[in-house]
């Protein structure tokens, strides 16, 4: 049995294969005539088609924050910048001291 850090570590596919849970949507005709036209169009059931459509969706939207696909150069120039000495920036350190808007 794997743990559930192990199941979400492969974002190309579903972290459990048994479908025992539901989800219940309220939606317009409109929305789910379009739907079903899409599905029909990919040879799904509407379930089949949501369920993909929110799961790729998931995952874009996940990739989007801790993925950056870049060459080796550009990933070497990152890493310098981070390793270089801070430079002194006046607006960064006013932004620092200035009270928060809440505060």
């Amino acid at each position: 049995m794997s743990t559930p850090s192990q199941q979400t570590t492969d974002l190309n596919k579903p972290a459990s294969k048994a479908r025992d849970l539901s989800i219940n949507l309220r939606i317009s005709q409109n929305q789910r005539d379009l739907i079903d036209r899409a599905a029909t169009l990919q040879g799904k059931s509407r379930s089949e088609f949501m369920l993909d459509s929110a799961y790729q969706k998931a995952q874009d939207v996940l990739l989007d924050r801790c993925l950056f696909d870049v060459d080796k150069q550009r990933f070497q120039q990152f890493l310098d910048r981070l390793d270089a000495p801070v430079m002194p920036n006046e607006n960064l350190r006013q932004l620092l001291t200035a009270n928060a808007p809440w505060d």
